[in-house]
């Protein structure tokens, strides 16, 4: 093939979920794993066992990456219900472990309904297996979470479990025999069960608890009892040798909001962080384009007499672009300062250019500039919202697009940002305004400088500052089409 056109660039999702259900090619063949932290999150016994990162950072595609190459499931969280999930509590607990118990049930339930007898190792615990799922249908558990939580809340069970009987109540609050007991005895159960072969629990999709538990600090109770479990899962696993392992991908700002004795023992010993960044440039994201578009026979053959510094982002887009008057930059890191360096932000302006210029072989500087800010009105802004819902006050969220266009392109301080929401809504208060900048920066949709001497630094490139009210601001250019601001 002499000429590569944007319908050669394989069709792709921004979600992990939706490439595993719809094209699983890409995470088979174009998965890029530039640390190699999938090497250590499926070490069996290895202590990484949760990989965080900024949201749209690819933490989704470890977990389906992971369930496409190894034994095991995918348990997703993004329909739980959390009002049932928030009345179990156990108050004879300390607060970040008083959800401990509803945890091991969740996970122990699909774990069983899971296995199959030829997983484990023996007739025995095979035979074992069956009676431990048989046990759990009488009672009412089953593979659907949302009813085995319901079915948590009722009084009494009368249970049989690898020949031990006993009858227990379940009210998690005020009960004298506590369901604790019932999900001891499986708990114990499982681990004397052994995989003939590593077998991993997946866990995703936490950020749902964003919409559904507004109460940090309860929010906060809940996800440090699932991460205490399954850092003690992990634990009882290994010194019993059953060769399984539970993982979990959480978004980073998520794992900053949990309070708990051990979260910073948890993030120093058994967590990845998922970046983009090596010495200031975006290398593995152009390498991670490379290799999705590498998934297309037809792009594999174009590249395959090339030299191996051939870089296909120039095959379709011009090497360079004015900016500005009289400055000129590579059109690559043009379209990077206008997204949050992220690989959903190349896969999506990727596809966008795929579905628009479908006939074309390569793009107009005019036409980059045009797909920029679709890129900015129909994607950026959704993101960035995205990102806030649950941290923020909704009443402000919903009315940061007006604010953020009377503060328009130029640096601005504290007060203008103060007034450009008072001017919307007088009431608002002074700390849900100064609390939605302070994530926006956090987030990477503002940037600060501490002088006019210096350039200004965002959060997705340098991770570990932190905001200055005092400094002068300015908000990220992917949002300016988004507000209409001229850029």
């Amino acid at each position: 093939m002499k000429t590569l056109f944007f319908k050669d660039i394989p069709q792709a999702f921004i979600d992990a979920e939706s490439e595993a259900e719809f094209r699983p090619q890409n995470i088979r063949s174009g998965f890029f794993d530039f640390k190699n932290y999938y090497e250590q999150l499926t070490d069996i016994n290895g202590p990484k066992c949760f990989i965080s990162g900024r949201k749209g950072t690819g933490k989704s595609a470890y977990i389906y990456k992971i369930k496409e190459k190894e034994s095991g499931f995918i348990m997703n969280l993004d329909r739980l219900p959390y009002k049932e999930l928030k009345k179990t509590y156990d108050q004879t607990y300390q607060s970040h472990l008083r959800y401990s118990s509803i945890w091991k049930l969740i996970i122990i339930t699909n774990l069983i309904d899971n296995i199959k007898a030829e997983d484990i190792t023996g007739d025995f615990w095979g035979m074992s297996l069956n009676s431990l799922k048989k046990t759990l249908k009488d009672i009412g558990f089953g593979n659907d979470t949302n009813t085995n939580i319901k079915v948590a809340s009722k009084r009494t069970y009368s249970f049989q479990i690898l020949k031990q009987s006993a009858e227990i109540s379940s009210d998690f609050v005020n009960s004298i025999i506590s369901i604790n007991d019932f999900i001891d005895k499986l708990y114990d159960s499982l681990f004397d069960l052994k995989f003939k072969k590593s077998f991993y629990l997946l866990i995703d999709g936490v950020d749902d608890i964003l919409s559904q538990v507004p109460d940090k600090s309860k929010m906060s109770d809940i996800l440090s009892s699932l991460i205490t479990v399954i850092y003690d899962m992990n634990l009882k696993s290994k010194r019993n040798e059953s060769n399984f392992k539970v993982i979990m991908a959480i978004r980073s700002d998520i794992w900053g909001s949990i309070n708990g004795p051990d979260m910073n023992k948890r993030a120093q010993t058994n967590r990845l962080t998922l970046e983009w960044i090596s010495h200031n440039e975006q290398e593995e994201l152009e390498k991670l384009l490379e290799q999705r578009l590498l998934v297309s026979k037809n792009i594999k053959d174009f590249v395959s007499n090339k030299s191996e510094d051939y870089q296909l982002w120039n095959n379709f887009f011009p090497i360079e672009m004015g900016v500005g008057h009289s400055k000129r930059t590579k059109s690559w890191t043009n379209f990077l300062e206008h997204s949050l360096y992220r690989p959903r932000d190349v896969i999506q302006f990727m596809e966008m250019a795929r579905v628009e210029y479908p006939e074309h072989s390569s793009l107009s500087q005019s036409e980059v500039k045009h797909l920029i800010s679709r890129f900015s009105k129909e994607y950026f802004f959704d993101e960035m919202r995205n990102s806030l819902e649950g941290f923020v006050d909704q009443k402000i969220l919903f009315n940061l697009p007006e604010a953020l266009h009377i503060i328009g392109r130029g640096s601005f301080k504290l007060h203008e940002f103060l007034n450009a929401y008072k001017k919307i809504n007088p009431n608002f208060s002074d700390q849900d305004i100064k609390d939605i900048l302070t994530t926006l920066f956090d987030n990477g949709y503002i940037g600060q400088r501490n002088s006019e001497k210096d350039s200004y630094s965002f959060k997705h490139k340098t991770p570990y500052q932190t905001l200055n009210y005092a400094n002068s601001l300015v908000i990220h250019r992917g949002l300016y089409a988004a507000i209409a601001i001229n850029n």
